[in-house]
């Protein structure tokens, strides 16, 4: 197990690295975003954000540089953040997973990949048109992004994500967007109702997947077997 996890983990230093070696391509402005000397430097900033978990940035901070008395501060990071496209994350995750995607569980030939949603609420910005959800039972502005991802169930990994704003939602469309981006073979997809319609089926065929299940207060499923 620890030479797997050591495999895993010098796999994502990799990508980190290829990542921090061509940083233009995730910069908003990248003639001169990250052009001067920081104690956050691209790769810095993809470590921390990597690093991150429950805590506060000021606590994350700390505990990244080891609690340093010279431990840059939450300004100076989220300064850095606001130069960095989320396609960089995008990337990072595409490539890594494609690089460590289990392939040893399958149910009879085939992967058992789900696909969910999830709303995840953001900072409130009333501002912000594009992630403007709706106003809660006290009349007061939420602001989210919604989560759509595939998960393959047997091999406990998550294979692909998409991520909407309010101004975009919509889960069918992310689930065909994904199915016709994988690049996974003889699929069983698993989908609650949001996701239900011809259209899904229709890009499942498209795609070669054998079957398509669909949850809708009890499980239906529709075979492909052409």
């Amino acid at each position: 197990m620890s030479n797997y996890i050591n495999q895993v983990s010098d796999s994502l230093k990799n990508h980190i690295s290829e990542l921090a070696n061509n940083p233009c391509l995730f910069l908003r402005n990248p003639n001169v975003d990250f052009s001067r000397k920081r104690k956050i430097d691209f790769k810095t900033f993809i470590g921390i954000m990597m690093n991150s978990g429950g805590a506060t940035m000021s606590k994350e901070l700390l505990d990244f540089f080891d609690f340093n008395k010279n431990t840059p501060s939450v300004s100076a990071f989220t300064q850095q953040r606001s130069k960095v496209l989320p396609e960089a994350f995008e990337y990072l995750f595409k490539s890594f997973t494609d690089d460590n995607l289990p392939t040893t569980n399958n149910y009879h030939g085939y992967r058992l990949i789900a696909c969910d949603g999830s709303n995840l609420t953001i900072a409130t910005n009333q501002k912000d048109p594009e992630t403007f959800w709706e106003r809660n039972q006290y009349g007061s502005i939420v602001n989210k992004l919604h989560l759509n991802a595939f998960y393959d169930i047997l091999n406990r990994i998550y294979t692909d994500v998409l991520v909407q704003t309010a101004a975009d939602y919509n889960e069918s469309r992310a689930c065909a967007t994904m199915i016709d981006r994988s690049k996974l073979e003889n699929v069983i997809l698993v989908a609650d109702t949001g996701y239900e319609n011809y259209n899904i089926f229709a890009h499942a065929i498209q795609k070669g997947w054998n079957s398509l299940y669909v949850s809708k207060i009890k499980i239906v499923m529709e075979l492909h077997l052409g």
